[in-house]
Formats: C-alpha cells, structure tokens, sequence
C-alpha cells in the first residue's frame, strides 16, 4: 500500500536497509524525481549517511542521468 508522506516504519526500515548497504560497501545513487522540500532533505541526509549519491534529473533527462552516474563511478573488475 502507498502512503505519503511516509509511515515511520517505512522511514526506519529505509534507513536499516541503507546502513546494511553502507556496511557491505554497495555504491549507492539515490534517484528524486520530485521536489518536495522535505523529501530532498531526507534523500539528502541519506545519501550523507550511506556515502552515497543523489541524482535530480528532470523528467526527460532520467534515462541520461542514471547511465551516466552509473558509467562515471562503476568499478572496474579484476
């Protein structure tokens, strides 16, 4: 079921499973695609928290914007 703004358990749950993502060394892009005061300082605390990155494409440019962050810190393999 959607709910927004979000449930406290939701808010929680997204922070737990961002953390385990931190601890595992998982690069992570946080994509926002609205612009909601309140929804960009959470995404943006976040991304702080996890090390992470937030990307803000308009709607025509997400496409773009997700393979470019992906090509621009992918890690090369061994």
């Amino acid at each position: 079921m959607f709910s927004y703004p979000p449930l406290p358990q939701t808010l929680a749950l997204t922070v737990r499973e961002m953390d385990g993502l931190a601890r595992n060394g998982t690069a992570v892009s946080i994509v926002m695609l609205g612009h909601d005061p309140r929804l960009a300082a959470f995404v943006h605390a976040l991304a702080r928290r996890c090390g992470g990155r937030v990307l803000e494409p308009g709607v025509d440019g997400l496409g773009a914007a997700v393979v470019g962050d992906y090509l621009r810190h992918r890690r090369r393999r061994a």
